[in-house]
Formats: structure tokens, sequence, C-alpha cells
């Protein structure tokens, strides 16, 4: 059973991912981004552990495989209005930068990121590192 028209809400890494690889198996994709850009916060790191491929690199292929896959249609600077429906017939109403645009899908994925961890403020917990030792601090 074909799953038709898909939207993917988010253009990080997971988003462009899924859209690619639905894509290739024939989905018609919709990828929505609410930034003038794609890339979520692959575009705020220098480079990707374990390999340290440096994320612009990673971040040119996708956008190149994107660009010219024919069952991808990208939709930057857009917000969803409205979504209604029953599986697996959905509407989305979209606010794009042209004006408002309804989209018939059978199937949503939410990629819409993360919030970077940083392990020195964690859960009203401040840890401070002075010469090989850490002190913990309440916040």
């Amino acid at each position: 059973m074909s799953m038709g028209d898909i939207l993917v809400v988010g253009s990080g890494v997971s988003g462009m991912q899924a859209s690619i690889d639905l894509a290739d198996f024939g989905h018609k994709i919709f990828l929505l981004e609410k930034q003038d850009e794609l890339g979520g916060n692959l575009r705020n790191l220098s480079e990707i552990s374990p390999t340290h491929q440096k994320a612009s690199e990673m971040l040119s292929a996708y956008l190149d495989k994107i660009k010219t896959h024919s069952n991808i249609t990208v939709m930057k600077s857009t917000e969803i209005l409205d979504f209604r429906g029953n599986f697996p017939n959905f509407q989305a109403s979209v606010k794009t930068p042209n004006g408002t645009r309804d989209l018939a899908i059978n199937a949503v994925i939410l990629a819409t990121g993360f919030q970077p961890y940083n392990p020195f403020i964690s859960q009203g917990v401040r840890v401070w590192k002075n010469q090989g030792c850490s002190d913990l601090h309440r916040v």
C-alpha cells in the first residue's frame, strides 16, 4: 500500500534524510521549513562527531540531493496554519511567502529539531571546571 504524498516538517538532518529516502521510493514530498534556509541545527555546527566530517560538506551534499530530486518540493519560510483529516487523508493549510496553500497529504513526519544540550548547565546544576576539578553549584 502506497502512503502517497507526505509532508515532512523540519529540514534538519532527519527531515532532509527522510525526504530523500521517501522520495527515492516514489513518494511526492513536501519539505516544509519555517526558516528561510534548509539545514536546521546542522548550520550551527562545524563538524559531525564521531567522523569529524565538516558540517558544511554534509549540508551541501543534502542540499544537492534535495535540489535535484523531482519528487521533493521545498517550501521555505513556511508555517502550518491548520491541519485536519483522518488517516490516510489529511489536509494541511500552510502559509508561504506567496500566500496560503492547501496540501492534500497522506502522512506527516515531524522532524522539528532539538535544543542543543550543554552539559555544563543542566537541570538547575551549573558545573565549573577549573584545573582538573569540578565544582557543582545549584542555580
